[in-house]
């Protein structure tokens, strides 16, 4: 597995909602469904507390 650079989530989650609109909530939503997706679809996957890209 590869591991994902590093960058603190809610770093993230700021520069997502400001792209979007400034409403870190509905960001918040769209993450949290992302990621499920990715890791369902075996793109990504969970160790500890890390995320890790299963393949490219």
């Amino acid at each position: 597995a590869v591991a994902v650079p590093t960058v603190p989530v809610a770093v993230l989650l700021k520069q997502y909602a400001s792209q979007r609109g400034g409403d870190i909530h509905q960001a918040c939503l769209d993450f949290a469904r992302g990621v499920d997706d990715l890791v369902a679809s075996g793109v990504l996957s969970f160790s500890r507390d890390r995320l890790y890209l299963t393949r490219e």
